[in-house]
């Protein structure tokens, strides 16, 4: 679902195999499910989450529908569905890498970040990754 997808995203995801029919991001869920995508691509875009209330109608309805990855916005929109709440960043994350721990497998990663804001929750059967 575009949100203001990076191009450079999509053309990586075409180079490794995957069929990319880009949506707009005021696509509903039974639009969606019609389609019968493998996967469900979330992509990155400005401004504040909390604001992007369509979106997070339609992914809610599509969690356990199909697998979901959230990049950026995506990822927090990803967030609000499961009902988690954003929060304004003081500072955002503005290029710096990021070390990150993957918990499951015991490894780290350095990630690069450009964000304001990001999402919490406090149901502990959320899972995320990086």
């Amino acid at each position: 679902m575009d949100y203001g997808v990076k191009y450079n995203i999509l053309r990586s995801l075409e180079q490794r195999g995957c069929t990319i029919l880009l949506l707009p991001a005021n696509t509903d869920s039974a639009t969606i499910s019609k389609l019968e995508p493998h996967g469900l691509f979330l992509s990155n875009g400005p401004g504040d989450p909390a604001a992007v209330t369509y979106a997070v109608e339609t992914i809610r309805a599509q969690i356990g529908e199909r697998p979901i990855f959230g990049i950026c916005l995506g990822h927090q929109l990803v967030g609000l569905a499961l009902g988690g709440k954003t929060f304004k960043l003081k500072f955002g994350h503005r290029g710096a890498n990021q070390p990150v721990k993957d918990l499951l497998r015991e490894k780290w990663k350095s990630l690069h970040r450009i964000t304001g804001f990001a999402w919490t929750s406090s149901r502990s059967t959320i899972r995320t990754s990086n």
